[in-house]
């Protein structure tokens, strides 16, 4: 699937334009068509209002408002008031305890705190047993199930599963749900080293987000246009994206915290140390106080390669291990354990460990094949180009250069390609240099 096959802006604006006049809401499917559209506060608002004036004994008109009720909540991040309001509508009779309604709620609520395996076979579980299920509720199974998938290093899968739920959910017009796949196709078309592929994507969000009422899927644009414009070295792209989602009113705690991460790691690499440190430093108290799990590794991470580029393994090699304890929890074969093991194999060999850096490293880069990440392969693969020079094993340096630079001209990861040509005029200087001495 690539974004030029799904044309996007025309049926948003028929769908939009279709019974959204704004005035007051009288019926269920008057609410579903604000969801769509991605009126959160008004669907949770008139929700509230006809689960108030609807009797108990019209038990599939309430169960239905209740779950979209709760699905609004999550849309907004208000994670602990859906989880509240579910319990409530299950003790109350409004959400039956075994539908699923409730797995889904449920589920949506669960893969923020990072319960990643018990997503996946709970997931199956429902699309196995269940041959009558709507298939618009297949596809909410399948994405939640693509994300945690995804998140425990199975990249394939996932991709597999998250394609299938935005073909659904475009043929559907729910476009708040397309928008939230065709994130999803652009970070897995990223992580795979498809810059190009995964920049269309995120122009296709624009498309929507334009027509969307949801400031904070601006936000999300923004953020991950930003990632994407720095991994291309494009850093004046992506710190004018990522300034952008600070200007927004009311943005939610965790996007403002995805934002802050990556403007540190921007700063970073315009080696502007101290600004890194002190956004850094920010996004991970934040991360901390709210209990972002994965947010807290990747400011660890982070604050680690400020310290590691500022000529301080030894301190960033702490970072790293407090980093590496978090997320084995979280997925031992996912993302978080590859990246924070190719950083330590850098930082041993740094420190002149360059057997312990090579183990390390060959970790990493098993891991980064098993995930189908190119860019990554392309960085681990300098790494190691590096590493066996320092062991001045010369001829497996340039093998590991070659295959680093097809990698990283491939993905137009110009940054690290850049980084990686640089590296390879130094071997090469100082390896005719020790012939010189030699002879």
């Amino acid at each position: 699937m690539s974004p030029e096959a799904t044309p996007l802006r025309g049926g948003v604006m028929r769908s939009i334009g279709q019974g959204v006049a704004g005035g007051p809401v009288t019926t269920p499917a008057e609410v579903e068509k604000y969801y769509n559209i991605g009126r959160f506060d008004r669907v949770i608002e008139d929700c509230r209002g006809l689960l108030a004036e609807t009797p108990r004994h019209r038990t599939q008109e309430r169960r239905f408002l209740s779950f979209l009720l709760g699905n609004a909540l999550i849309k907004l991040h208000r994670i602990a008031e859906c989880d509240a309001f579910r319990i409530e509508a299950v003790l109350s009779g409004d959400i039956p305890d075994d539908s699923y309604e409730n797995s889904l709620l449920k589920l949506s609520i669960e893969i923020f705190g990072g319960e990643y395996l018990p997503i996946v076979e709970e997931t199956t579980r429902w699309l196995k047993s269940s041959d009558t299920l709507p298939l618009v509720v297949q596809a909410h199974f399948v994405f939640l199930r693509g994300k945690a998938r995804y998140r425990l290093g199975d990249t394939k899968s996932a991709l597999a599963d998250i394609e299938f739920a935005h073909s659904v959910f475009s043929q559907k017009k729910i476009w708040t749900s397309v928008f939230l796949a065709t994130n999803w196709l652009g970070l897995l078309a990223m992580i795979q080293g498809q810059l190009q592929m995964a920049l269309g994507w995120y122009e296709k969000c624009l498309d929507l987000v334009e027509y969307l009422d949801v400031k904070e899927w601006i936000a999300t644009n923004m953020l991950n246009l930003g990632v994407i414009y720095y991994k291309m070295g494009r850093l004046e792209d992506a710190e004018s994206c990522l300034r952008k989602v600070f200007r927004l009113d009311h943005i939610q705690v965790i996007r403002r915290i995805m934002a802050t991460i990556a403007l540190g790691n921007v700063y970073r690499l315009q080696g502007e140390f101290d600004q890194a440190k002190r956004s850094l430093q920010d996004s991970l108290q934040m991360s901390r106080d709210h209990g972002f799990r994965r947010e807290e590794v990747l400011s660890l991470e982070f604050l680690g390669d400020v310290e590691r580029d500022n000529s301080q393994p030894q301190e960033a090699r702490k970072r790293y291990a407090k980093a590496l304890k978090l997320a084995m929890d979280l997925a031992p074969r996912g993302d978080l354990v590859m990246e924070l093991l190719r950083r330590e194999g850098e930082c041993l060999d740094l420190q002149g460990r360059h057997d312990d850096a090579e183990a390390t490293l060959q970790r990493a880069l098993d891991l980064a094949r098993g995930l189908g990440d190119k860019f990554e392969q392309g960085v681990i693969l300098r790494c190691l180009g590096v590493n066996a020079a320092n062991r001045e094993e010369y001829a497996q340096a340039e093998q590991y250069f070659a295959m680093a630079l097809k990698h990283l001209v491939k993905t137009q990861a110009r940054h690290e390609e850049m980084i990686l040509r640089l590296k390879m005029a130094q071997v090469y200087h100082s390896r005719i240099a020790e012939d010189h001495e030699v002879a």
